[in-house]
C-alpha cells in the first residue's frame, strides 16, 4: 500500500495524470520521476484520492474515472488496502459524488467500502486551495456541498463528468442552502425564486426551493405571481 509522503509537486501531479490516463481516464500528464511505485490499480486510485486534496481538477478525474468504471474496481481489495490508507475519507468523498446518478447496486457498493469509517474532525478538502481568511475560504465554510461535509470536509467545487453534455455533481444540504439565502437576501435589494435556483445551479426543484424560502424566518414573499420577490423584513 502507499500513501502520500508529501504535498504533490506538479511533477507529480503530472505523473498522476499519466498513470490514470494508463488506466482509461480522460487525463493527460507525463511520465515525470516520483516516488511512489505500485502493483494494484486500487492502490493508484488511493494515492490519487490523497493528491486531489491539493487538485480540484484531480478530483474530477477521479470521480470520472469511478462513474464509468466503479464494476471494474475490485471492492475486496479497495477496502483492503483503505484500512492502510492515511485518509480514507478522500475516497469516501470521491464515492459519494457518485450516490445520486446510480441504482442501488451502486449504493450497495458505496455502503460496503465506506460503512467502517468516520467523519474527519471538520477541515477544508482542498489544501493551500484559498488564502487563509479569504472570501473564497469563507464561501467554501458557509456552502459546502453534501458530498464532502457528510465526510468532514468543506469545500464547494464540483466535479464534472464529460458525457454528451458535461454534468457538474454535488449538491448542497439545507445548512448550506440557508446560508445561500442569507447572502441573496443581505446582498440585494430584492431576489427571485429563479435568482435562488440559479445560485445552487438548480440542483434541488422549485417546489423544494419554495419550502426553503418559507422556511426562512427573516425574509418574506412581495407581490404575486411573476412579479413576486424576496425582500429581508
Amino acid at each position: 500500500m502507499i500513501n502520500l509522503i508529501q504535498p504533490p509537486t506538479l511533477k507529480h501531479l503530472s505523473r498522476m495524470y499519466y498513470e490514470l490516463a494508463q488506466l482509461g481516464a480522460r487525463a493527460i500528464g507525463e511520465k515525470e520521476e516520483w516516488p511512489y511505485d505500485y502493483a494494484l490499480k486500487e492502490e493508484l486510485l488511493i494515492l490519487g484520492s490523497q493528491m486531489s486534496r491539493y487538485d480540484p481538477r484531480l478530483l474530477s478525474i477521479l470521480v470520472e474515472y469511478f462513474y464509468r468504471n466503479w464494476k471494474r474496481i475490485n471492492p475486496l481489495e479497495l477496502k483492503i488496502l483503505l484500512k492502510q490508507a492515511n485518509t480514507p475519507q478522500t475516497v469516501c468523498v470521491i464515492l459519494n459524488f457518485l450516490t445520486r446518478t446510480h441504482d442501488k447496486e451502486y449504493l450497495d457498493y458505496y455502503e460496503y467500502i465506506t460503512k467502517e469509517y468516520k467523519p474527519v474532525p471538520h477541515q477544508l478538502y482542498f489544501i493551500d486551495l484559498y488564502s487563509p481568511g479569504s472570501n473564497n475560504m469563507k464561501q467554501a465554510s458557509k456552502k459546502s456541498l453534501s458530498e464532502y461535509y457528510e465526510w468532514g470536509f468543506l469545500a464547494r467545487e464540483r466535479p464534472i463528468i464529460h458525457k454528451a453534455q458535461r454534468m457538474s455533481l454535488g449538491h448542497w444540504g439545507p445548512e448550506s442552502r440557508k446560508n445561500i439565502i442569507q447572502d441573496l437576501a443581505h446582498n440585494n435589494i430584492n431576489f427571485t425564486i429563479s435568482d435562488y435556483l440559479k445560485k445552487i445551479d438548480n440542483t434541488i426543484t422549485r417546489q423544494q426551493a419554495l419550502i426553503d424560502l418559507k422556511n426562512t424566518s427573516n425574509i418574506e414573499l412581495k407581490g404575486r405571481k411573476k412579479g413576486s420577490h424576496w425582500v429581508l423584513k
